[in-house]
């Protein structure tokens, strides 16, 4: 499952975003403490070698909607949709961390609603076409 799709009264079907549930990429951030560049293959490394319907693995979430449906809670909806429905009975999701640039609060607050809870903002994070852009880390765990 990736694609979001908008189906029109008049039977067309148009593509206006993307989804997709991942391991957990930025190795850099897991573990205590700070960012950790050094350990940053290991630590991905280690998370995909869990075996798969592991609940210790740390997941993590992808999402794009297009601008033309932004503030409408279509993506809120899919997230929502997405974990509970797919997520936790067929992967035995239990621990997922996702990631948002720090100056996308519409992304954050898409997290926020599904019971995400922001637990590091880091400032200068890394390099994205050629600027220096943030991170924002939220953590959502199976209760």
């Amino acid at each position: 499952m990736r694609s979001l799709r908008q189906v029109k009264e008049d039977g067309e079907d148009v593509y206006i975003g993307d989804l997709g549930i991942m391991r957990f990429i930025h190795g850099e951030l897991m573990g205590p403490g700070a960012v950790n560049w050094a350990n940053k293959e290991k630590n991905e490394e280690r998370n995909n070698s869990i075996a798969v319907g592991d609940s210790s693995i740390l997941w993590s979430m992808g999402d794009y909607l297009a601008p033309s449906h932004h503030r409408q809670g279509i993506m809120s909806d899919a997230v929502g949709t997405v974990l509970h429905e797919w997520g936790i009975p067929r992967m035995n999701i239990r621990h997922m961390w996702v990631s948002t640039f720090t100056d996308n609060e519409g992304s954050v607050k898409v997290f926020q609603r599904n019971g995400f809870k922001l637990i590091k903002s880091i400032e200068e994070h890394f390099e994205v076409k050629g600027k220096i852009r943030g991170l924002n880390l939220l953590e959502w765990k199976y209760e």
